[in-house]
């Protein structure tokens, strides 16, 4: 019990000492916002290029499938590889969508603490 409240009073201390007015605490919530903004981004458009390489390969086999012919090992081997990336790039931009989330979260919660430290109505 003791060790919780000298931990939250350090935390209290961390908060104070970081932020001056809750505009600094918001300010700091939107750059991390907008960082994870760009690479979510960043992700999804890359993404798209995968995807277009990923829609020309599978015409390329269904191509080779009407024409009679199997379509090459590496060919399918490439569509997997592909399908493999697209589905990894979603769960990244998803994973960092929760991120967004979890930021806003904490930075009201702060924001909240800070207010009640500084004796400002929440």
């Amino acid at each position: 019990e003791d060790r919780k409240a000298k931990e939250a009073k350090r935390q209290d201390d961390i908060l104070l000492a970081t932020y001056a007015t809750v505009e600094d605490i918001n300010r700091v919530r939107d750059e991390q916002l907008k960082a994870l903004d760009a690479t979510i981004n960043v992700t999804n458009a890359r993404n798209d290029k995968i995807q277009q390489d990923l829609d020309k390969r599978i015409k390329a086999a269904a191509a080779q499938e009407r024409a009679g012919k199997k379509p090459s090992k590496q060919l399918l081997s490439d569509i997997e590889s592909l399908r493999g990336q697209v589905a990894r790039n979603q769960q990244y931009a998803a994973d960092k969508e929760k991120e967004k989330t979890q930021i806003t979260a904490e930075y009201a919660a702060k924001v909240e603490r800070f207010k009640e430290l500084k004796g400002e109505t929440p």
